[in-house]
Order: structure tokens, then sequence, then C-alpha cells
């Protein structure tokens, strides 16, 4: 429920932007009480992870501030290169 995409491609080429990517799902679940991409397969799962739209933790709960659900969206881009490059990065946004 929480793998990157290009670690469930390719785990050898997955780096440290992976894990920011599972603790952007893991903060959605956090937030919503349940995982970005529900229902299906483990199949169907991995590729919602690869192509489906991220999810909008704020679209269920309203009172989360913007920049939040932005930084989490971030965090869960399909694209290693388009998330935080660091995990101060991400603490950084947070304040």
């Amino acid at each position: 429920d929480y793998i990157a995409p290009e670690q469930a491609l390719d785990p050898a080429s997955a780096d440290w932007r992976a894990d920011l990517y599972s603790l952007g799902a893991v903060a959605f679940f956090l937030l919503t009480g349940h995982p970005p991409y529900e229902g299906g397969t483990v199949a169907q799962k991995l590729m919602k992870h690869q192509a489906a739209a991220i999810p909008s933790a704020r679209a269920e709960r309203p009172e989360i501030p913007p920049t939040l659900d932005s930084l989490f969206k971030r965090m869960m881009s399909k694209n290693p290169a388009d998330r935080p490059q660091s995990a101060k990065e991400v603490h950084d946004s947070l304040l």
C-alpha cells in the first residue's frame, strides 16, 4: 500500500526518495484512515502507484492546510526528481 513506483518496478534502482514517497503515503493514511490507493489485487494497487492520480487528503479532510496537502502530494510524485530531495527538505517544509 505504500511502495514507491520505482521500487515496485526495479528495487535496485530505488534510492532514499522512495522512502519519502512511502512517508507521504503513510501520512495520507494517518490523515484519512485508509491508504492512498484502495481496492483491487496487489497488482492493481501497484499499477495505481504507477499511473493513477495522486489523491488529495484535503479532498476528504478540508481542514488540512493546502500547503500540507501539497507537500504530501509532492512526496508521492511518480517521478522521484519531482519529490523533495531530502528528509531535511520535508522537515523544512513543515516549519
